[in-house]
């Protein structure tokens, strides 16, 4: 569940970059991951959102997330768990075909990806820092409040 000032600023953002700023915990599983959108807390000001995420580790070689079902004490879950700081880009946010739930389709980014390394190189123009790179980035997005 996310406010719905969180989803416009989702919707008003498509292809640009978000950070999470906390541990993201996801599930392989859409019917697991739906499940747990069934909650008592939804309200007048929620909505109710699930997160289609790319993430290739063939791409992302500098460890952002793991699967952790083999440690979790409910395997079945199938969950991965991606570090804070990640970065995304924001693909699409649209209604599911049934109507229920937001869906948010991202892909996780890697320090190679040409459009943020142009981001990491302007930063650092403009901050004159030596040491910026993507958890700098991650960082600078949550100081700024940004999702």
């Amino acid at each position: 569940m996310i406010s719905s000032d969180e989803l416009e600023t989702f919707k008003k953002n498509c292809d640009h970059f978000i950070s999470i700023n906390s541990f993201f915990s996801t599930s392989l599983d859409k019917t697991q991951a739906r499940s747990f959108l069934k909650s008592p807390e939804v309200t007048e000001k929620s909505e109710p959102i699930l997160f289609q995420i790319d993430a290739n580790p063939a791409l992302v070689t500098n460890k952002q997330f793991a699967d952790v079902s083999p440690y979790s004490e409910f395997p079945a879950e199938s969950e991965v768990l991606f570090m804070i700081g990640s970065i995304f880009r924001l693909k699409t946010v649209k209604r599911s075909s049934d109507g229920q739930v937001w869906v948010v389709r991202m892909t996780l980014c890697s320090d190679d990806e040409h459009d943020l390394k142009q981001v990491i190189i302007d930063m650092k123009d403009h901050f004159l820092s030596r040491e910026i790179n993507l958890r700098t980035l991650a960082k600078l997005l949550w100081e700024m409040g940004k999702p």
